[in-house]
């Protein structure tokens, strides 16, 4: 990783991309989000992510899927991914995942500022 990888937002966040060491702490986030957006994000109440969902996660290709990390002194705060579709890669879609004590803090539109996911 190069400094462009990294990032910190003004509350003291670390942004970067995710990696397979990041497992163990990817596992933890569920625990860290309201029912609600772990329904909206997992389609079902979570307090742990499993392999079979880890897997996927953590399965990225630079300049195709790409993901981020936002971590605080707790672990992961928040997961942004980015999907490029094979066809036409100015077209992808992104999914974003934040703690709940870690919304409306800026974190989400850092992530998204970062030239992974232009």
């Amino acid at each position: 990783m190069n400094d462009l990888d990294w990032a910190v937002s003004p509350d003291g966040s670390t942004i970067r991309p995710l990696t397979a060491a990041d497992r163990a702490a990817l596992a933890r986030l569920p625990g860290r989000v309201s029912p609600q957006s772990a329904i909206g994000s997992f389609h079902g109440p979570l307090n742990r992510l499993t392999d079979p969902l880890l897997d996927p996660l953590l399965d990225t290709e630079p300049g195709r899927h790409e993901a981020l990390l936002a971590a605080d002194e707790l672990g992961i705060a928040g997961v942004a991914r980015l999907i490029r579709d094979e066809d036409a890669s100015s077209t992808a879609e992104d999914a974003i995942i934040i703690a709940g004590d870690r919304q409306h803090q800026g974190i989400a539109r850092l992530m998204l500022e970062r030239p992974q996911f232009r």
